[in-house]
């Protein structure tokens, strides 16, 4: 395998943005962000990297963006957030993600953007959402996700943005009422989606949807 990328110098504990796009890198260890309690932004985008150690971003208790497009990641360990409680964006698009873990957003109170598309999900697990109720963007468009269950966005007042683009959903769950603050909602692609519940079309605050009947 790959020899890991070599220790962060010392010393960068006021560091506030990291990039590490494009270098090559496949495996990160526990503790390589160590010592960077500043850190707002990482960028680990464009690389070969297929695992992430449970404790990879462990005392990164700043951390408010987190980007991971374009890698090759396959799983997510359900502590992988564990401490990051000043996160507001993750972005994992363009990876080979089959299924998010319950309890993966524990503790995140701060979420307010999960990007998840162009990955292998077929569906997202009930409760799974309950721990980010101030989410506001949630992307899950090209991935095989065929059905949702009814209550997988129950408490999500706050979201505003939700694209369900080309998947293989032939229903929107009933939760999908309760999104009183969802501005977009888009769901083209989804060959089996023939109709749109009468209660999506009065949602209060919706300015944009997007369905298409092939």
């Amino acid at each position: 395998p790959p020899p890991p990328p070599p220790p962060l110098p010392a010393g960068l504990t006021s560091l506030r943005k990291l990039s590490l796009a494009g270098n090559g890198i496949a495996q990160l260890d526990a503790g390589i962000f160590s010592g960077l309690g500043s850190l707002e932004i990482l960028i680990v985008t464009s690389n070969p990297l297929a695992d992430l150690h449970p404790a990879v971003f462990r005392g990164l208790s700043s951390l408010q963006e987190l980007w991971l497009y374009r890698n090759s990641i396959a799983s997510l360990d359900a502590n992988l957030f564990n401490g990051l409680s000043s996160l507001r964006l993750v972005v994992l698009d363009y990876n080979g993600i089959a299924a998010l873990p319950l309890g993966i957003f524990s503790g995140l109170s701060s979420l307010e953007q999960v990007w998840m598309s162009y990955n292998q999900l077929t569906t997202l697990s009930t409760g799974l959402l309950s721990d980010v109720p101030g989410l506001k963007i949630l992307w899950l468009a090209y991935n095989q996700i065929a059905a949702l269950p009814p209550d997988v966005f129950e408490g999500l007042g706050s979201l505003e943005s939700l694209c369900l683009d080309y998947n293989q959903i032939e229903a929107l769950p009933s939760s999908t009422a309760g999104l009183t603050s969802l501005q977009f909602l888009s769901a083209i692609g989804n060959p089996g989606l023939r109709t749109v519940p009468a209660y999506v079309t009065v949602l209060p605050a919706l300015t944009q949807l997007r369905v298409k009947y092939d």
